[in-house]
């Protein structure tokens, strides 16, 4: 499914990190994806998912979430479209800025809609559940962290954006023409061709894995072997 082009650090068990609880959060279950996280080195470590439109918004609506654990010195883009095109970018990507800023990017080529919410300590090192979902008729993000939908601080738009099936590479872990690597650990990155509902962000959250029987997935990796399939 995705090509790892680095090594990585190594495979922190995901119990290790949790314990019976998220921040606040209780778990029915301490399982992330098969229990493991990769962690990224911030210079080089990156998984290529390729350039299949599958995991592409296209015209429709799009979800896309990914647990994540780092610092603030720990910044960048732990999911999302190589940059090519308006703002950098033909495509959809997460980056987490050291100014405390988390930004969500849809693009067309053409236009963009580039929405900024807060961090809401994601980067305290500990293990948090991040995530979008865009709404292709309002041409609206809603981000949540943790299961809850947080509030958004400012952004910008160029104009409606179309059609986002891209060719660019989607990646896990950074944005190398940009160098822009994630420092941290990563795990279980899944995009879905639906709008996912409060209440489904937050089982998701609560539950620690993802539903694989969802018909709705269009991408999902688990990273939990360091080796690459």
């Amino acid at each position: 499914m995705a090509d790892i082009t680095d090594n990585f650090d190594n495979e922190t068990k995901i119990a290790e990190l949790l314990g019976s609880e998220v921040s606040g959060g209780e778990l029915t279950s301490v399982n992330v994806s098969g229990g493991a996280v990769l962690d990224f080195n911030g210079s080089s470590d990156i998984i290529d998912l390729g350039t299949s439109t599958d995991i592409k918004p296209k015209t429709g609506d799009f979800s896309a979430f990914i647990w994540v654990r780092g610092t603030t010195a720990s910044t960048d883009t732990p999911f999302g479209d190589k940059p090519t095109g308006a703002l950098g970018v033909e495509g959809w990507y997460i980056r987490l800025q050291s100014s405390s800023v988390v930004d969500l990017i849809m693009a067309d080529g053409t236009n963009y809609v580039n929405t900024n919410f807060g961090m809401h300590d994601i980067d305290d090192g500990n293990l948090h559940h991040i995530g979008f979902t865009w709404d292709t008729s309002a041409q609206t993000f809603a981000y949540y962290v943790d299961g809850v939908a947080r509030s958004s601080t400012g952004g910008s738009s160029s104009g409606t954006v179309g059609d986002v099936s891209n060719t660019s590479d989607t990646s896990i872990g950074g944005r190398p023409n940009n160098a822009q690597f994630y420092d941290g650990s990563l795990a279980a990155a899944v995009t879905y061709s639906d709008i996912r509902t409060p209440a489904e962000a937050l089982l998701d959250y609560q539950n620690g894995y993802i539903d694989e029987a969802d018909g709705n997935i269009t991408g999902y990796w688990k990273l939990n072997d360091a080796s690459g399939t």
